[in-house]
């Protein structure tokens, strides 16, 4: 899904992860989160929510794997501030990882030269 120039597009981990929370997932579906347009106001809700739970009470949100509960308020919290900075409304949401925008681009390059 490519992104408009002056979008933010963000992938994997805490984007996902913030994605879910604001859907209200019980469980992870790949379908619902990968493309996603989710606006920075609700991102700054979820910064907020996290905020003012506990470790404890972040094990047991739905949607939040507890493993990710140490770091995802802090996370959550990046991830609005860089949409601040960057002066977007919303976040594009990738459920891939780095390491597939690296072969799409070498796929891209190869394609341009050869």
């Amino acid at each position: 899904l490519p992104a408009p120039r002056g979008a933010l597009c963000g992938l994997a981990g805490t984007v996902t992860t913030v994605a879910a929370l604001h859907l209200g997932m019980e469980r992870y579906e790949r379908e619902r989160i990968d493309g996603l347009r989710l606006p920075v106001a609700a991102i700054a809700a979820q910064v907020e929510r996290l905020a003012g739970l506990s470790l404890a009470e972040r094990r047991g949100l739905a949607g939040l794997d507890p493993r990710r509960a140490d770091v995802i308020y802090a996370g959550a919290e990046i991830l609005y501030r860089v949409a601040l900075r960057a002066g977007v409304d919303e976040v594009t949401v990738s459920d891939r990882g780095v390491r597939w925008g690296v072969l799409e681009s070498l796929i891209d390059d190869l394609g341009a030269t050869g």
